[in-house]
């Protein structure tokens, strides 16, 4: 998809440009004049280094990420949260991340105690 204008005016041939990249078009105005494009877009030139730099990112995927929606709600379960029961779960997690934090110190305790039963295991047997 070549351009088919450039300021206005017409293209009315389209060479590729031998010696450089094929993706780089000469075109021929109908007011005579010659510019560079791309082959791939309507991006075009006076000269070809532009359209050469423009190559670089023309047709390629972007490393972007997807823009991100907010989920629709309207079929979930959320949907059927009160402002209250948000409030109420809210107050609640002071309690929750405290009794998680009891139980990971038991489990690294129990962890600790674990390591140095095996280490002693394997010792006696060695």
């Amino acid at each position: 998809m070549t351009a088919t204008q450039h300021k206005g005016h017409s293209v009315i041939h389209d060479d590729p440009v031998t010696g450089i990249r094929q993706e780089i078009r000469k075109l021929l105005l109908d007011n005579g004049s010659e510019v560079y494009g791309c082959q791939q877009c309507a991006f075009t030139s006076e000269t070809a280094g532009p359209v050469q730099h423009h190559l670089k990112t023309c047709g390629k995927p972007t490393n972007k990420p997807a823009a991100k929606t907010a989920p629709n709600l309207a079929n979930s379960a959320m949907a059927e949260l009160t402002l209250g029961k948000i409030m109420t779960a809210a107050a609640n997690y002071d309690d929750v991340v405290e009794e998680r934090d009891y139980w990971k110190s038991r489990a690294r305790t129990a962890e600790t105690k674990l390591d140095a039963l095996n280490k002693a295991v394997k010792d006696a047997l060695s």
